[in-house]
């Protein structure tokens, strides 16, 4: 199974660091090599599969699966190449240039071009989409204006220049802007998203997909569905899985009864359990990037929206014995 983790993702779209403690079997017995299969777990819904408008957990981690941006995290964060395969700063490090591979298609068959990124980013800033990732490319030229509806999205500093080169012109230098292309930055087809309105990314039969697997089953609120392996992926041949089916399970002790039942290859486990489990065989700890927090709704409690209020909660939270408890 570990060879197969690889492949099913490379690190959440959202950056995160936390760390996640999974049983997981590593017996050949146990395995499903036979099969290339996969029976995973996720521990919420699916919000959307839009790429411009995802960013809770679920749909970042089907995300990572089922799009490809101009590069990857890979292992150890190294960013590799993804459907870009170089590039290239600036001296003075304001314009980017990314040189698209020509044997990049989607799931129907098309070429990805450099004007899905191109759609993609100027969707994300127009604020008629209502993305929540527009923070990530405020460096881009003219994105300000465009959030702020005083310019026009194709104002923005992004550019095709043929169908296999884009370019981005920012306001300043961004050195981690090319981390940002691996974790934010996902093509859209712009046929795909006018073709079905706002249907689009609302199930899995409403979207177009360049990764390595491709969502079938989703309805857009059910709890369980497949991922299956692109045939017009480019780097099919190093995906080892046909299938990943993936389900819901909200509780530790739901996805550990699960798993001891063999119907999961994996659970996430609370700090009790873990404790438990950790010298038995098959234990295993998978490090996850992400981080989780809570926050208050403010909405819909007129106390919380005391701001000394709030305050006065992180004051008397002690950290440690929290850190200690669900770490």
């Amino acid at each position: 199974m570990n060879k197969w983790l690889k492949v099913l993702a490379g690190g959440l779209v959202m950056t995160s660091a936390a760390t996640v403690l999974a049983a997981c079997s590593n017996s050949k017995a146990d395995s499903k090599g036979l099969e290339k299969s996969l029976t995973w777990m996720t521990t919420s819904e699916i919000q959307t599969l839009d790429q411009n408008k995802m960013v809770d957990t679920s749909s970042s981690e089907q995300a990572t699966n089922v799009f490809e941006g101009l590069n990857r995290v890979g292992k150890n964060g190294k960013i590799e190449p993804g459907v870009a395969t170089v590039s290239i700063a600036s001296k003075d490090g304001l314009t980017w240039t990314f040189k698209l591979r020509n044997n990049a298609k989607w799931s129907n068959g098309n070429p990805v071009t450099a004007d899905d990124f191109v759609y993609s980013l100027r969707r994300v800033m127009d604020p008629k989409t209502q993305s929540q990732q527009q923070n990530n490319y405020q460096a881009v030229k003219n994105a300000p204006e465009v959030v702020a509806g005083k310019k026009s999205p194709t104002s923005l500093g992004v550019e095709a220049k043929d169908k296999h080169t884009l370019v981005v012109h920012l306001t300043h230098p961004v050195p981690y802007f090319k981390t940002l292309t691996a974790s934010s930055w996902n093509p859209v087809n712009e046929h795909t998203v006018k073709k079905y309105g706002k249907k689009y990314g609302t199930a899995s039969k409403y979207v177009v997909y360049n990764g390595p697997f491709v969502s079938t089953g989703w309805t857009g609120s059910n709890l369980s569905w497949k991922l299956k392996k692109n045939n017009y992926y480019w780097d099919k041949k190093d995906v080892k899985l046909n299938t990943i089916n993936y389900t819901v399970v909200k509780t530790p002790a739901t996805d550990y009864t699960l798993y001891q039942a063999r119907k999961l290859d994996g659970a996430f486990l609370d700090t009790q359990a873990s404790k438990q489990l950790k010298h038995q065989n098959g234990y295993r700890v998978f490090k996850s990037d992400r981080t989780e927090y809570l926050t208050y709704n403010v909405a819909k409690n007129r106390d919380m929206a005391n701001v000394n209020l709030r305050r006065a909660f992180s004051m008397v939270l002690n950290r440690k014995e929290l850190a200690s408890t669900v770490g």
